[in-house]
């Protein structure tokens, strides 16, 4: 299939008018027309709005695959933003207190 393909589909399974997408993307519905018309795929400068319209990953759009990442947690991201807020020492010190515990979790003899 091909990402314009992919885009026509997009449309219709989230019940959405090609005017939706131009609109979005700023583009004329001629402009739109000519990919489908043509079989072409939208340049490049595209792949990114498109995406962010449809909520998919420009990998989905490309390929029409998903990789399955695990997502980040709301608890994990906010274990990032405290440790990006230590200096060096301090982060060295809490990765080594981190890991303490990991393997404390990890043993058999819990």
């Amino acid at each position: 299939m091909t990402i314009i393909e992919r885009i026509m589909e997009l449309l219709e399974e989230n019940g959405l008018k090609q005017s939706d997408l131009c609109d979005s993307l700023n583009i004329s519905a001629s402009t739109l027309t000519n990919w489908k018309n043509r079989g072409t795929d939208p340049p490049s400068r595209f792949v990114i709005p498109i995406c962010e319209f449809f909520e998919i990953s420009p990998e989905y759009l490309l390929t029409g695959e998903e990789k399955n990442f695990r997502a980040v947690t709301a608890e994990e991201n906010r274990v990032l933003e405290l440790f990006r807020l230590l200096d060096e020492p301090d982060r060295w010190r809490t990765i080594g207190r981190m890991e303490e515990q990991a393997e404390k979790n990890s043993s058999p003899n819990q």
